[in-house]
């Protein structure tokens, strides 16, 4: 069974609007394909974001999944618990990534490109994208700084299939027209194509640790490759930031359901919120949810790219556990000196 849990698509918007705009349009030129294209931003495409129901529902009716995801939970509350004691510096977590891009007929994205966004993830983790100035005051002391996780580009390859694909999953499958995934025991694999197609998800999806090997990958629309010379509402590059959040055990910040103050990210320092934020919200009673104000320009949010800007010391702590020693993604960790 390919269609499995992954974590909920970046591209979601709330309420009864289902579409956004993705602006400023890109070229590019892969020397080895010789050729120049253009990735037309300025279309209209439809967002969808079904996952948090997916993975609540395999919780309740999938004992053995849960289990695993239980399993996650201990260790992380014993990493967290572990900091709290530990003096020395936490060690970096380099790790392997790979990435994979499937097309119909042009390249529609050079090689440049690919290892630009991959050193704007490291640049993100690492702390420099953040704008301290532009994070609310209220915020500010949450501020992760460099997460000292780091991505180390493997290889890039390209696949030509006139395929129109519906779904990420058939993408990381070789007999379906995609690219069997590089190394997976020790290398994430990030999927890039066009899903003008796709049936349910758009910008990106990331699959949650816990999830079956055959799909535990990532992959993102081609249009979100970051950062461009004129970069759009979602191509400044930190759609792979917030994906890769996911993989690494991060959630949406209102949790597994919106709407309710109920259920939050499973992290201490993000404040309780039952709401997602797309476009360009503003602090105030318009974005406040469950008695305080909500932290939207955290990366885990899906407003503008423009709008995001940071990790909490708590999502860090929450990524650091699943590369730690016994952690679910400790495989993709380089030797270590822990």
């Amino acid at each position: 069974m390919r269609k499995l849990v992954l974590a909920c698509s970046f591209a979601f918007v709330l309420g009864a609007c289902n579409k956004e705009e993705i602006n400023g349009p890109t070229s590019a030129t892969d020397p080895e394909a010789n050729q120049s294209v253009s990735v037309d931003n300025n279309v209209k495409k439809k967002h969808y974001c079904f996952n948090e129901e997916r993975y609540l529902e395999r919780l309740n009716n999938d004992q053995e999944f849960a289990e695993r995801i239980a399993a996650i939970e201990a260790h992380t509350e014993a990493y967290n618990a572990s900091l709290k004691t530990e003096k020395a510096d936490l060690p970096i977590y380099t790790v392997n990534v790979a990435v994979n891009v499937i097309h119909r007929s042009e390249v529609p994205i050079s090689r440049e490109s690919i290892r630009r966004q991959i050193a704007f993830l490291n640049q993100a983790f690492s702390g420099q994208d953040t704008d301290r100035a532009a994070v609310p005051q209220m915020f500010r002391r949450f501020i992760a700084g460099d997460t000292r996780i780091r991505f180390d580009l493997k290889r890039i390859r390209f696949r030509r299939n006139q395929k129109r694909f519906t779904n990420a999953e058939d993408l990381f499958f070789d007999v379906e027209g995609g690219i069997d995934p590089l190394n997976p025991d020790t290398t994430i694999n990030i999927y890039i194509s066009n899903a003008e197609n796709f049936t349910e998800v758009v910008f990106g999806v990331a699959a949650l640790p816990g999830t079956e090997p055959e799909v535990d990958h990532i992959f993102i629309d081609v249009a979100t490759v970051g950062p461009t010379p004129s970069p759009g509402l979602f191509s400044e590059g930190k759609v792979l930031v917030h994906e890769m959040g996911h993989y690494l055990n991060l959630f949406h910040l209102p949790g597994l359901q919106t709407e309710n103050c109920r259920f939050d990210d499973r992290v201490g320092d993000t404040p309780n919120s039952s709401e997602l934020y797309g476009g360009a919200p503003e602090l105030g009673s318009q974005s406040t949810t469950c008695g305080s104000q909500d932290m939207f320009m955290n990366y885990m949010g899906v407003s503008y790219n423009f709008i995001v800007e940071m990790f909490t010391i708590g999502q860090r702590n929450r990524m650091r556990a699943t590369l730690a020693p016994r952690g679910p993604r400790r495989n993709f960790v380089q030797t270590s000196n822990e």
